[in-house]
């Protein structure tokens, strides 16, 4: 198994140093909300305009009113916000207005891009989505509806950091992460939770997503939400997680990738360590679309195709780590704290759907886990791997979990197509879906 923590001190270090590199400003802009309460996207563009190559951008200590979408590119700039960016209720206006980011039918409000950047909040800036329309909407009941919006998309963001901002009530994913490079995002607080007494936490919010970039560094994170906390999918490489702590999550996913025929997707060279989940279904999981594209039509009528359909994609996971994992009161239903499955959403009614995936996962390992799991009866593991394309190298080592219910020790693993285990036993087979 390879390891790299010396390789990610040294990105980290690199990455640190982009603000200190930063010299003194001489342009500053200061971002004015309008007094009769209209839409500041004006005036952020005008500063932006104007100081956004080698300036300083500051958002006051107010409430910004967001009404429009945007689409900017800035160089050599920090971004200081010491107040709130909220977002407009007009859920007609974003579905009309919403910016496409070029993977399912996903699309943002604000494409933000450039070259070193630093966004931060010093623990106070916030980013409301004011997600509460969202939520109460019969849109929230369909997957990936189209054009419902992330709050805000880094997209071609280079050798930049994001650190100390609050995320409030997502419309969507808080943050899709695309094309982008060498990134720090530190000290980020997401919290998607539906306001409504006993509704809890809304699907499709998840805290960021990961597509088409490399060397991304997420650290001391803390998630409230009730999809992933930060999931890694198509040509997501050289990924470091540590320092987390996630709520009412689906954990960390490493997918779904595979969904499109014949495109070829990766996610390689991916640690999380120092993580601790509370009240999650999962604590990392992977997952890929089958070999064989078949239609869904359970989570919205969208077709055979992506985003809530599809298949076939080609492609590889390899060398994942999860170390030093705290899981309290974690997993739900049928769900095991890890597992894999090469069969996401596939049509039942295929023969041997879940044997057709040819995308190969090899070199991932969970170890040193410990804490308390519900509803999982002895199953800690549930690996389904391809019979076209058996996992190899899957390793756990020293994990012990509890049962909330009683006490008792896990251990049971299920396995199919899984190629020599390293540091468990199989007890028992997979189902296939």
């Amino acid at each position: 198994m390879l390891t790299r923590p010396s390789t990610f001190a040294f990105a980290l270090a690199a990455l640190q140093s982009l603000v200190t590199a930063l010299p003194p400003r001489s342009n500053v802009c200061n971002v004015e909300q309008p007094e009769d309460g209209s839409d500041a996207v004006p005036n952020i563009l005008a500063a932006i305009d104007e100081c956004g190559t080698d300036g300083q951008i500051i958002f006051g200590k107010t409430t910004y009113n967001i009404s429009s979408v945007m689409n900017t590119y800035l160089s050599n700039v920090e971004v200081d916000v010491q107040g709130t960016l909220q977002w407009s209720t007009n859920i007609d206006h974003w579905l009309n207005t919403s910016l496409p980011v070029g993977y399912q039918n996903q699309s943002t409000v604000w494409i933000f891009g450039g070259d070193n950047v630093w966004l931060h909040g010093g623990g106070i800036g916030t980013f409301n989505g004011s997600g509460q329309v969202w939520y109460e909407s019969i849109i929230a009941f369909f997957d990936n509806y189209p054009r419902r919006p992330h709050q805000i998309t880094f997209g071609n963001l280079t050798n930049s950091q994001v650190t100390g901002l609050n995320f409030y009530q997502s419309q969507m994913w808080t943050m899709s992460i695309i094309n982008s490079s060498n990134l720090l995002l530190d000290s980020i607080t997401i919290n998607n939770s539906d306001s409504r007494p006993g509704h809890g936490y809304p699907q499709n919010t998840d805290g960021a997503d990961t597509l088409f970039s490399n060397n991304l560094t997420f650290t001391n994170w803390t998630v409230t939400s009730g999809d992933d906390a930060i999931s890694c999918k198509a040509n997501s490489t050289n990924i470091h997680i540590e320092n987390c702590t996630f709520h009412y999550t689906n954990g960390l996913a490493m997918g779904s990738i595979a969904q499109y025929n014949n495109n070829f997707e990766i996610i390689e060279n991916v640690t999380a360590r120092n993580i601790t989940f509370y009240d999650s279904t999962q604590a990392a999981y992977l997952k890929t679309w089958a070999g064989i594209p078949s239609g869904n039509n359970t989570y919205g009528p969208y077709g055979p195709y992506p985003p809530n359909a599809g298949g076939g994609g080609l492609g590889y996971i390899k060398n994942l780590t999860f170390t030093d994992f705290t899981v309290s009161n974690i997993g739900q239903g049928k769900f095991a704290p890890f597992s894999i499955t090469q069969c996401y959403f596939a049509n039942e009614s295929i023969p041997n759907i879940c044997d057709s995936s040819t995308m190969q996962i090899s070199d991932v390992r969970w170890e040193n886990v410990k804490g308390t799991v519900k509803n999982t009866g002895k199953d800690v593991g549930s690996f389904q791997c391809s019979g076209e394309v058996p996992c190899t190298g899957i390793e756990v080592r020293d994990v012990q979990v509890t049962s909330v219910e009683d006490g008792s020790v896990l251990g049971g693993y299920l396995c199919s197509n899984v190629s020599s285990p390293v540091g468990f036993e199989c007890t028992g087979v997979t189902s296939q879906t």
